[in-house]
């Protein structure tokens, strides 16, 4: 390790004076003396640790009941809201929660509908009431053209 004289007048023994043999740039004592293989040892072991509590995070959340994929952490947290945002359908992901609004909608028009429908069976059958009664009428009128007198 080497020291600059004027760069530790200039900054300090707490500033980047120091250059460890082998490192490019001056660094402060404390980057200086450490161990780069040490470094590097404690970012996998902590980016193990994330990855590890990561996946005990994803293996205790919520996964939804209908295709068993695991909540986003945004539909986790909408999941427990309570009160007026309350979620009608908290144990199903997005995908699932929009079909079940969705069938939901439908079924709610359903009545609506059918009434509709009803309605226009109704107006169609007596049409076709009062046309068989006109083709009818109008069958009777061509087999007597004249009327008999006694």
């Amino acid at each position: 390790m080497a020291a600059g004289l004027n760069l530790l007048r200039e900054h300090g023994p707490a500033g980047p004076a120091f250059q460890r043999i082998g490192r490019p740039d001056f660094q402060s004592l404390k980057d200086a003396i450490g161990n780069p293989h040490r470094e590097a040892a404690v970012a996998r072991a902590r980016a193990t640790e994330a990855r590890r509590r990561t996946a005990e995070r994803d293996s205790r959340g919520p996964s939804c009941a209908d295709c068993v994929a695991a909540f986003t952490d945004a539909r986790w947290h909408e999941s427990r809201l309570t009160g007026w945002g309350k979620d009608d359908y908290p144990h199903l992901c997005d995908a699932c929660k929009h079909q079940a609004v969705t069938a939901k909608e439908r079924e709610r028009e359903q009545p609506w509908r059918a009434a509709a429908a009803a309605k226009e069976a109704r107006a169609l059958e007596e049409f076709h009431r009062q046309a068989d009664e006109e083709a009818e009428a109008a069958r009777k009128a061509r087999r007597f053209p004249f009327t008999w007198r006694f």
